[in-house]
């Protein structure tokens, strides 16, 4: 369905994620399956706000597929770890989940997760080529170009902004070092000031990196061992690196470098390091927001710390870290930094995607006279929209949204026959039934809608198990309930959110009093309740809508909105979590 929690879900340096792959790293979160093989139809239920209806992926052992509305239209795959997946819509979103397990031979498992892969990377190249496209006419069009100069990914860890300083003729050793003539693009610049930075063993630059304080950054000698081992790992990687032909492998070389550097930094201090990889202009929050919004920063402080500890604790057992596991590392240490900056200064919280990775740039001047050489400005200017245009025709064409006809289910089914057709064009019906069991069209009926795809699953395909899983605020009421005892007066203070020990109201969410999708016979009542709340917030809230940007008004009018369908025994409202006391334990059985 369109956009949802999986916003949760990355727009982070896509070129380094994909370029990792160079230097021997694995990007796949799932392996292949052991002992058997099961693809995973997972459905997720109704809330109110984005993907309302439901919402739809297919599970590949710990990797996770789904498709999700993107900037100007267009419904692209996305790839998430399954339990970053279940964490946003178990928990922050209060979703139960639905789990077919369909069982498959490993061939066909291969065939459909590579073919899932091969898809994902296709939209994310297009995707990032735009952004690259826009970003250069920006530069095109400013004023400040030439002073300025153009980002250099990652180069921010070695190199300061603008170009190195005139030098002069006599010195062999700074003559060599200038930029050559003959380099042109931002690629080549790349790739030249990567390899300086490693041949003159350069160090990082002040303050993109910094220690682990408190226990927390202690390391042991088991730890220091594991860091050894890794600081080989990324010698090795970079020596891998010397014969590659790709044109942006410096972006690569620069990241390993960096993490080189930092983990010596480790090694020689006793202390862990990591490098700073927020990106240079990421969105802030206030603190006094994250209250509003039910969130309390020590929630997410233990969240990251519980990552981090499991990420030191692999260190400790000897677990030489894969780039996945180190880019966890440095994401979850980086959000405590900034997380325990916020509560000790009370300043804005910067929030990003689900992970972070190195690129930090350096705005760099050395092109200035390849670029006075080039085509002229309009010329250029014209040049880099047609070709934006031709992007955006074929993400038109291929990846268009409509809500019946092309939606997060249709793309799932169709997406199979796809990859099971193959470039010889099978008949992807029979491949289906003979692979999956039976086969599901994704124009068929009603199928388009997300719960009757995942009842049409289990009807159709070879579902070996369905696994129920239950949102958050469920399964924490029926620990509630374990403890407490199920009796009225418990009952009555859990069900609304004025009294309820498990949820906080997010001001993102609509106003309601009263809980609706654990009742039945009451729902119509309790929507009544919740209509007047609604009706009455939004009266309130209409005089105050200068002051609080319409906020009041806005939630009390989704309140009316979410209610009206309670009072007809239908329930889609669940509240939401913008934080919780600690991460939950989503998991559920993998392929891996």
């Amino acid at each position: 369905m369109p956009r949802s929690a999986a916003d949760i879900l990355p727009s982070t340096s896509i070129r380094i994620a994909v370029l990792a792959l160079i230097v021997g790293f694995s990007v796949l979160a799932g392996g292949k399956p052991v002992d058997a093989a099961y693809l995973d139809y997972v459905y997720v239920d109704s809330n109110e706000g984005q993907a309302s209806g439901g919402h739809v992926g297919l599970a590949f052992g710990g990797q996770i597929f789904h498709f999700q509305y993107r900037e100007g239209g267009f419904l692209l795959p996305v790839r998430h770890a399954t339990g970053a997946f279940e964490r946003a819509y178990r928990v922050r979103e209060n979703r139960n989940l639905r789990q077919h397990r369909i069982e498959v031979d490993q061939e066909t498992y291969d065939l459909l997760r590579d073919g899932f892969n091969a898809q994902y990377f296709e939209s994310e190249v297009l995707l990032s080529d735009l952004e690259e496209l826009r970003a250069a006419e920006a530069r095109l069009v400013s004023t400040d170009t030439v002073s300025r100069g153009q980002p250099l990914a990652a180069a921010g860890y070695f190199f300061a902004d603008r170009a190195d300083p005139d030098l002069g003729e006599g010195d062999e050793a700074k003559t060599a070092a200038k930029v050559p003539a003959k380099i042109s693009s931002l690629d080549e610049l790349s790739d030249h000031l990567s390899r300086r930075a490693e041949s003159e063993g350069r160090p990082l630059q002040p303050e993109v990196s910094f220690p682990v304080q408190g226990a927390a950054g202690e390391l042991s000698s088991a730890q220091m061992a594991t860091l050894r081992s890794l600081q080989d790992e990324f010698g090795r990687q970079l020596g891998s690196l010397k014969a590659s032909s790709r044109p942006d492998v410096g972006e690569v070389r620069f990241v390993v470098l960096a993490r080189r550097a930092v983990v010596a930094r480790s090694l020689s201090t006793g202390r862990l390091h990591m490098l700073d990889v927020y990106p240079d202009e990421a969105e802030t929050i206030e603190v006094a927001e994250v209250h509003a919004r039910g969130g309390r920063l020590e929630h997410l402080l233990a969240v990251t710390e519980t990552e981090l500890a499991r990420g030191t604790d692999a260190l400790h057992a000897g677990q030489l870290p894969s780039e996945s596991d180190w880019s966890r590392i440095e994401d979850a240490a980086n959000r405590r930094r900034e997380i325990l900056r916020a509560m000790d200064q009370q300043t804005p919280l910067r929030i990003v995607g689900p992970r972070m990775l190195p690129g930090k740039s350096a705005w760099r001047t050395d092109l200035e006279g390849g670029e006075a050489a080039g085509p002229p400005q309009a010329t250029a200017l014209a040049e880099n929209r047609a070709k934006q245009m031709e992007i955006l025709q074929q993400l038109q064409e291929q990846s268009s949204y409509n809500l019946i006809t092309r939606n997060c289910v249709s793309e799932v089914f169709d997406s199979i026959d796809e990859i099971l057709a193959g470039p010889s064009g099978k008949d992807p019906v029979a491949e289906s039934m003979a692979r999956l069991g039976g086969h599901v069209a994704g124009d068929q009926g009603f199928v388009f809608v997300p719960f009757v795809s995942a009842e049409t699953v289990a009807g159709n395909l070879r579902v070996a198990e369905t696994i129920d899983l239950p949102s958050y605020r469920s399964q924490q009421l029926a620990n509630v309930y374990e403890k407490e005892g199920d009796g009225a007066a418990v009952y009555f203070r859990e069900s609304n959110t004025l009294t309820s020990t498990i949820y906080r109201y997010n001001a993102e969410d609509s106003v309601f009093v009263f809980f609706t999708d654990d009742v039945v016979l009451a729902r119509p009542f309790y929507g009544l309740v919740n209509l007047t709340a609604g009706l009455g917030a939004a009266v309130v809230g209409l005089p105050y809508a200068p002051f609080d940007r319409g906020r009041l008004l806005m939630a009390g009018a989704r309140g009316v909105f979410w209610s009206v369908p309670e009072l007809f025994f239908l329930s889609f409202r669940k509240g939401s979590f913008f934080t919780v006391p600690s991460p939950a334990r989503v998991g559920a059985p993998a392929n891996s």
